[in-house]
């Protein structure tokens, strides 16, 4: 049971892997696109990755345990774990990652990701699924 509920962050844990090798490859390795580079494309990649990482760890918490008080301090948690990551990947890459630097739109990218990551989980699986668990117990 417990290597179990161990084993459901595992798609989380594979996901902040893959996210560490993005965010530190050297600026050289990663492809230039005019466009992209007007639009400020790179906030939305920032974005989208801490959406899924928040959602990877979310949903297995959720699952563990749905309705537990305690639920309500690990989710504000992960948010903040995953928003502090995202402030040390950018100092990580300004002090020791070839042709990248620091900067604090990807920042807000990042903060602004873990709260449409944590919106999302709440209105999709706590009150979608949450509701249908509910309807499946006997309720005299």
């Amino acid at each position: 049971m417990f290597l179990k509920k161990i084993l459901i962050f595992v798609p989380g844990f594979i996901w902040l892997i893959i996210s560490l090798w993005l965010f530190t490859l050297p600026g050289t390795a990663i492809p230039k696109f005019d466009l992209f580079t007007k639009l400020q494309g790179d906030k939305l990649i920032h974005a989208i990755i801490f959406i899924v990482l928040c959602i990877s760890f979310l949903l297995p918490l959720h699952n563990i345990q749905p309705y537990c008080a305690n639920n309500k301090f690990w989710f504000l948690f992960i948010i903040l774990v995953f928003g502090m990551y995202g402030l040390a990947i950018e100092f990580v890459q300004e002090k020791f990652i070839k042709f990248r630097s620091f900067d604090v739109g990807d920042i807000v990218a990042d903060w602004v990701g873990c709260f449409i990551g944590f919106k999302l989980f709440i209105r999709y699986w706590i009150k979608k699924i949450g509701l249908s668990r509910n309807r499946d117990r006997n309720q005299n």
